[in-house]
């Protein structure tokens, strides 16, 4: 909302809109028939399913949990991991890594898999199959249960 408030904030420097902001710079670059936003949603099928990628642009080193959720979604992720671990990401294989300060990078790696759609379609089916592996709910939740089990029998 652009109260009085938020509005002598923002003045002052103390608040910043970067939704607005990005909205902007999306328009003043002429992208905006590239870019659709969503409102706030728990609904990870309403997020993932009309996605051909993920990119996650933490300066972590790391990947973050979209990472995951989009695998199980069969869509590949362009993050900025310099030595990714191959239970949670193979470059190459499940998405694409790029240096994370380098935007020109980033930008090659999105094109590649926009001009490249049947690997990037192939990608996110590797995404799917390792999370699917190492991060199934079921699995994994029976794997804590087990561990608690034979912690109270001791």
């Amino acid at each position: 909302p652009h109260t009085l408030l938020n509005k002598t904030l923002k003045l002052l420097g103390f608040k910043q809109d970067i939704s607005f902001e990005i909205i902007e710079l999306i328009k003043k670059l002429r992208l905006s028939q590239h870019f659709h936003f969503n409102n706030f949603t728990t609904d990870f099928n309403k997020i993932y399913s009309n996605q051909n990628i993920l990119c996650f642009t933490s300066l972590l080193d790391s990947p973050g949990r979209p990472v995951f959720e989009a695998a199980h979604f069969k869509v590949p992720s362009i993050l900025a991991v310099s030595q990714p671990m191959n239970d949670t990401f193979i470059n190459g294989v499940t998405g694409l890594t790029y240096v994370s300060t380098n935007y020109k990078d980033l930008a090659q790696k999105i094109m590649y898999l926009y001009d490249n759609p049947k690997i990037c379609k192939e990608m996110g089916k590797n995404a799917f199959l390792l999370a699917n592996t190492n991060f199934n709910q079921t699995v994994n939740s029976n794997k804590v249960l087990k561990l608690y089990q034979k912690t109270l029998r001791t």
